[in-house]
């Protein structure tokens, strides 16, 4: 973990969908990317990796401690705000995974059995919990509302 981050709390807020990943580190809709981009480095020690170092549309993370696993996530920004954010789980089965993503969103798994697609609209946006078909990891994608 990085320097500045705490301990993992793993918080997510189903009324504005904020994602807390530590005591000190949370992911907003709408977040300035210089902010999120701070946090990711807070958490994890290292620089995001960005598609452009000026004006990202998208950076990844290094990894960081998620609920008892190492994960990862990939931003979205849009007029330099956070847009979405694609948290990937690292290690473990698909099960596992899938088990670990529904248990931080508060919820039952609707698809247990055949793991399809889980789309859940919330008033800030809407999440999907998928399953790779091939390689049968889970992610969790969470797009926020942009708002005029």
């Amino acid at each position: 973990m990085g320097k500045g981050a705490r301990w993992a709390v793993c918080v997510w807020d189903e009324t504005s969908g904020r994602i807390a990943l530590t005591d000190a580190v949370s992911l907003r809709p709408n977040m300035p990317r210089k902010r999120v981009l701070e946090s990711l480095e807070t958490l994890t020690g290292t620089p995001c990796e960005t598609d452009d170092p000026q004006h990202a549309g998208m950076a990844a993370s290094g990894a960081f401690p998620f609920l008892g696993m190492e994960a990862a996530c990939v931003c979205s920004f849009s007029q330099g705000r956070l847009r979405a954010v694609e948290l990937s789980l690292l290690c473990g089965s698909s099960a596992l995974q899938r088990e670990t993503l529904f248990a931080f969103l508060g919820r039952p798994d609707p698809c247990k059995a055949d793991r399809q697609s889980v789309r859940i609209r919330y008033p800030f946006g809407a999440i999907w919990v998928t399953t790779d078909p091939r390689g049968g990891d889970a992610s969790l994608r969470v797009t926020y509302t942009v708002k005029e």
